[in-house]
């Protein structure tokens, strides 16, 4: 009895799709003595179709998966070479208490706790333009921000974190404007960037010292 049901389904879009392409042709081949009601053909092709539909958003969904796999790799083997100070005491702290709410929003909705990740890696950064006396950048977009920093106080801001910093904004970009993201690859993004963040808090809320300087190096 399965294996009957199985083939039914299997094959009923075939033989429902077979059966109206056989009225269309008879309507053509006899338009005087066959009428069809065209509304319902179509209502019965919407129905052929939208079975169909979730299996369309699941190959779109795998797509949006496998593109942001080697960038989230990439994002990983970039962090390696910023040292991990962030286990420092009170980095550490800071770091786990936004974890903890960032991890409470990846469990209701993935795209919003990577929203909050760039308001959280945001934080930081203007703390240290601030520190810098920099109005002109403290309140620049993040791009802008990461860039100037990156030029100001490159003690801090590196080639790495820099680089670092850009791959996470991307990933983030793609996470939020693209299509559905799973809670695994939301959880691998956010853990980035809370390593990053615990670097950064080094300065901010560690013993790191922020040095103010009047020119930047380049």
């Amino acid at each position: 009895m399965e294996n009957i049901e199985e083939r039914l389904r299997k094959y009923s879009v075939s033989i429902i799709f077979v059966g109206i392409a056989i009225i269309i042709l008879l309507d053509l081949i006899f338009p005087n003595t066959i009428v069809i009601d065209w509304p319902t053909v179509a209502l019965i092709g919407l129905l052929i179709i939208l079975p169909y539909v979730q299996y369309i958003n699941r190959v779109r969904w795998r797509t949006f998966e496998a593109e942001l796999q080697p960038q989230i790799e990439e994002a990983k083997q970039s962090a390696r070479r910023i040292p991990d100070i962030g286990t420092q005491e009170q980095a550490k702290q800071k770091r786990d208490e936004v974890a903890q709410k960032l991890y409470r929003y990846l469990e209701e909705d993935p795209k919003v706790a990577i929203a909050m990740l760039g308001i959280e890696l945001e934080k930081p950064l203007r703390e240290i333009a601030k520190e810098n006396s920099l109005p002109q950048i403290e309140h620049a977009p993040l791009t802008n921000l990461v860039e100037e920093l990156s030029r100001w106080e490159s003690d801090i801001i590196t080639k790495d974190v820099y680089e670092n910093l850009h791959k996470i904004q991307n990933l983030r970009n793609k996470a939020i404007h693209g299509g559905e993201i799973s809670r695994e690859d939301a959880k691998e993004i956010i853990d980035l960037g809370l390593r990053l963040l615990g670097y950064l808090y080094y300065y901010t809320d560690g013993p790191g010292d922020i040095e103010v300087i009047n020119e930047p190096r380049y």
